[in-house]
């Protein structure tokens, strides 16, 4: 495993210390579109978690992201909250992506510094970093299913609930290991 190996704890903060550096200049420069702000508007208004969960009910996006942005509208209150978390939360999925995810360096840090990771998933301020990072811990609990079979489930629960994508990946993963326990 990758964790075994010398000095990939400095490559992991390393590499992570290079995204957060690349996504955040690019938060800092990007205005926030309607879509980013739909979720702004909705934990702010609602008074409580709960009246954030009846309001985004109809709203097709599971709840961890609304639920994130909840206390960050009452502080700091201001939108450039929502974008700081969308660049740690990158930040995070690369270091675990950097730090645990098997084959050679290289691989790992093309798979971390793509369009995608960098730019969608990080400069925009939406729920997908969030859904990115759950599927990178979801395939380590994977790898240690049989020792800890809870840290899997709850893994796999809190990764359902970051994207309807996320969620069809982790029916997907279970699938297949519900499929290895019937062998």
């Amino acid at each position: 495993p990758s964790t075994a190996r010398p000095g990939e704890l400095a490559f992991a903060l390393a590499g992570a210390a290079a995204v957060l550096l690349v996504v955040g200049v690019g938060a800092s420069r990007h205005e926030l579109w309607r879509d980013e702000m739909d979720a702004w508007l909705a934990a702010r208004v609602a008074p409580s978690p709960l009246a954030l969960l009846h309001a985004i009910r109809y709203g097709g996006h599971p709840v961890s992201w609304y639920l994130l942005l909840w206390p960050l509208t009452r502080w700091p209150g201001a939108p450039w909250a929502m974008q700081a978390l969308s660049v740690a939360l990158a930040g995070a999925s690369a270091f675990v992506v950097l730090r645990l995810a098997p084959g050679p360096r290289w691989l790992r840090l093309l798979c971390v510094l793509g369009y995608f990771p960098l730019y969608e998933y990080g400069v925009l301020a939406r729920n997908y970093a969030l859904s990115v990072l759950g599927l990178a811990a979801l395939a380590w609990a994977t790898t240690r299913r049989r020792e800890r079979p809870l840290t899997l489930g709850a893994v796999a629960a809190a990764a359902a609930f970051t994207t309807p994508h996320g969620l069809f990946l982790v029916v997907a993963v279970l699938a297949v290991l519900g499929g290895e326990l019937a062998l």
